[in-house]
C-alpha cells in the first residue's frame, strides 16, 4: 500500500572494505546499563545521517531516484571521537572532518523532501522505539534540531581508540529507523 508511512534515515553507509573497524571499536565499548547500539553489517550499520522523514512509499521512490542521481563514492575523513555524557552512561561517536560538504549534502536532500514533514509517531517504526527516539526524529525532520554529522558508535566507555582508516568510502542507502535513531533494515 503505498500510503503506509514508515519513519527512514537517509544516510551515507562505509563501503564494506570499511565497514569492520566500526564494528570492533562498538564491540570494544564497555557497555553499562540497558542503553545499547550493537552494530552490524547488515542491520544496525554504522552510517552518517543526512536526513531523516516519514515517507510514503511513493515518496520512498522520488527520494530513492534522487539519490541515484548524485555521486556514490563519498569520500569521509574522522578526525576525533566525541562524548555525548547521558546519565548514567556515555554516548560515543566518531566526528567527521568535512562537516561542511556533509552539511551540503543535508541541504540537498532536504530540498527534495516533503516541504510539510509527516510527525513521527510509534506506527511509523517496524521495530519497538523509545518515546525519545521518536521526539528527535520529530523535532530533526522539521528543523528544530542542529544537523551535525557523526557516526554513532554506541553506549559506555572505551580503553584505547582504535585504528581508523583516515578516509573512507561512502555510499547512499535508505534504512528503516531503529532505537536510538539506528539504521535497521535498507530498503529500495
Amino acid at each position: 500500500m503505498t500510503n503506509v508511512r514508515l519513519a527512514v534515515n537517509i544516510a551515507l553507509v562505509p563501503r564494506p572494505e570499511y565497514v569492520q573497524p566500526f564494528l570492533e571499536f562498538n564491540r570494544a565499548l564497555q557497555i553499562r546499563g540497558e542503553e545499547q547500539i550493537v552494530l552490524g553489517a547488515e542491520c544496525c550499520v554504522p552510517h552518517l545521517t543526512i536526513a531523516m522523514a516519514v515517507l510514503t512509499q511513493g515518496e520512498r521512490e522520488e527520494v530513492h531516484a534522487y539519490l541515484n542521481t548524485l555521486n556514490q563514492n563519498i569520500e569521509v575523513t574522522f578526525n576525533s571521537l566525541q562524548i555525548v555524557q547521558r546519565a548514567p552512561d556515555q554516548l560515543v561517536h566518531w566526528m567527521p572532518e568535512d562537516a561542511a560538504h556533509l552539511t551540503q549534502l543535508h541541504g540537498q536532500v532536504k530540498s527534495i523532501l516533503p516541504a510539510e514533514p509527516h510527525l513521527a509517531n510509534a506506527t511509523h517504526f517496524s521495530t519497538p522505539v523509545n518515546e525519545s527516539t521518536i521526539q528527535y526524529v520529530r523535532k530533526f525532520s522539521q528543523g528544530e534540531l542542529p544537523y551535525v554529522p557523526h557516526v554513532t558508535m554506541g553506549y559506555g566507555e572505551w580503553g584505547m581508540a582504535p585504528q581508523f582508516p583516515h578516509i573512507s568510502t561512502w555510499r547512499w542507502g535508505m534504512f528503516e529507523l531503529g532505537n536510538h535513531c539506528t539504521c535497521r533494515r535498507e530498503i529500495l
